[in-house]
């Protein structure tokens, strides 16, 4: 579990992808590099927020209220389900994503993911 703060934790703590539970620099360096290459190829990108319900967390004990502790793993868990839902549903056979569950204080408990498609969307 992890507990909120505010700022985001060192060592990468908060970034996670498709493939790994928490990023290093080096996994970071390595998907810079892998975005600056699918830009020049003309893959696609979104990105998305999820924002979290703070009393739904607490309700689920998730974040404790007390400490402000959140069950990360639980929450990874969670997004790596819906990812791999996502991906399902609109036929993304090849596609890569990682994630960032920033520990800065907000009303609310948010992730934002970002997507690259390998496969280029033909234009109209």
């Amino acid at each position: 579990m992890s507990q909120l703060s505010g700022s985001l934790h060192s060592n990468k703590e908060g970034v996670f992808s498709i493939e790994k539970e928490s990023l290093t620099k080096n996994d970071l360096e390595q998907i810079h590099d892998t975005i600056k290459k699918a830009q020049n190829n003309g893959s696609v990108f979104y990105q998305d927020v999820i924002s979290f319900d703070n009393a739904f967390l607490i309700k689920e004990k998730l974040l404790n209220p007390e400490n402000n502790e959140l069950d990360e793993k639980k929450i990874q868990y969670a997004s790596r389900k819906m990812m791999d839902s996502m991906f399902k549903d609109e036929k993304i056979e090849s596609g890569y994503w990682f994630a960032l569950l920033p520990f800065i204080e907000t009303q609310n408990i948010f992730i934002s993911i970002t997507v690259q498609l390998s496969l280029k969307i033909p234009e109209n």
